[in-house]
């Protein structure tokens, strides 16, 4: 019996490079996503299988040296998650965030991601998250065959927000502020 636990290491560059900025497969692979999520072919953490992670918030008076003060922005969460249907995967995002990491030249928040088998639960990837993020997050369609479709820029750059709305243009019906 093989032991051996082995798993892909993916830096920004690498996410890249494996295609994270082709907008048009992050779309159509929204839709999919979506759609499972309609027929529930997912489960995220908590009891109820549906709840959007756990956080670590900080006090606003640490009582101990070197804990983390509250701040704006300041925490860490993960977010497991299984997906099923063509991807069958297991996976946990996980991020922490700090509004003072601007000051140093870091993004508010850093992410990784972990995917595992859905079995076994051994570590198939481990990965930058903070491109994927920003880039899949810039639009969440309506599945296929819906007449309008929903943008989520919140959280994107206008780059982002432009090859979003790009990508398919030809699938807008109608447009609604």
């Amino acid at each position: 019996m093989d032991t051996k636990i082995d798993f892909l290491y993916l830096s920004e560059p690498d996410m890249i490079k494996a295609g994270v900025k082709d907008m048009k497969a992050c779309v159509e692979s929204m839709e999919k996503m979506l759609l499972l999520l309609k027929a529930g072919d997912y489960r995220m953490g908590g009891e109820n299988g549906n709840s959007h992670g756990c956080m670590i918030m900080f006090p606003d008076h640490p009582k101990f040296p070197g804990m983390p003060r509250n701040t704006q922005d300041r925490r860490f969460m993960a977010m497991p998650a299984y997906l099923g249907g063509d991807y069958q995967m297991a996976g946990v995002k996980w991020y922490g965030s700090n509004i003072e990491n601007k000051e140093k030249g870091l993004p508010r928040s850093i992410l990784m991601m972990t995917l595992s088998d859905k079995d076994t639960g051994a570590p198939l990837a481990f990965m930058s998250a903070n491109r994927r993020c920003t880039w899949c997050r810039c639009e969440v369609s309506c599945p296929s065959g819906f007449r309008n479709r929903g943008y989520y820029w919140s959280r994107c750059d206008g780059e982002n927000k432009l090859s979003s709305f790009c990508s398919d243009l030809s699938k807008v019906t109608s447009t609604s502020y």
